[in-house]
């Protein structure tokens, strides 16, 4: 089972879709009870098919639209043979709210921000909040995407976070600022668009948003 899952993961990183997944899916035979072996599965497809809408020109999204289906199919598996897998849960967040099914997204973003504390995963963590402050905010719930979005800020400022990762930072302030703004608290979303210049004082589109908050 190893050689071939091992064999699967190198020929899927080399892109050689079809060779690595009928390894993987020799492996899975063996190993039906693997989960490990179905998230690899959905690495190779999810893979292939971000490949193929980047590169493609002329990609067929037809195509596309199948390859995640598969990538979906192979992580949910995963998830229904072990449910602490936290990267199948943040892989499947990922996909739905690409493809618009918030409600499934909600769902698997939720599992891994608790599976991601407990697991003590702070790189999951920091994903898994922040996309579940924009599967929220494409329900239309700002209120809640606000919440999330100050865990997630407070996590950056812990330690050295904040300096290693000022772009990452100066994102989520940008997001904050922009939900604050549509809960009408213009004041807040100008303080915050302030820290999100110090990053970008380069770019006009901030320093417009900036003015239209603080004069709201």
């Amino acid at each position: 089972v190893t050689m071939y899952v091992r064999l699967g993961n190198l020929l899927c990183f080399a892109e050689n879709w079809e060779e690595g997944t009928k390894n993987l899916e020799k492996a899975t035979r063996m190993a039906p009870k693997s989960a490990t072996i179905q998230l690899s599965l959905g690495d190779c497809h999810d893979k292939h098919a971000q490949l193929l809408s980047q590169y493609s020109q002329q990609a067929d999204t037809s195509e596309i639209f199948r390859i995640i289906s598969r990538a979906i199919s192979h992580y949910q598996q995963a998830t229904w043979l072990n449910d602490k897998l936290l990267k199948a849960h943040l892989k499947l967040g990922v996909l739905f709210a690409k493809e618009q099914r918030y409600k499934e997204a909600h769902s698997h973003s939720q599992k891994a921000v608790l599976l991601s504390s407990e697991q003590s995963d702070l790189g999951a963590r920091k994903q898994s909040l922040a996309l579940m402050a924009d599967v929220l905010v494409q329900q239309g719930n700002d209120k809640a995407a606000k919440v999330y979005l100050i865990q997630l800020l407070e996590l950056y400022s812990e330690g050295a976070n904040a300096q290693i990762e000022p772009g990452s930072v100066a994102t989520v302030e940008e997001k904050l600022a922009d939900v604050l703004s549509r809960r009408n608290s213009p004041v807040a979303a100008a303080l915050h668009m302030r820290s999100v210049i110090r990053v970008k004082n380069q770019d006009a589109r901030t320093y417009s948003k900036f003015a239209r908050f603080l004069f709201h």
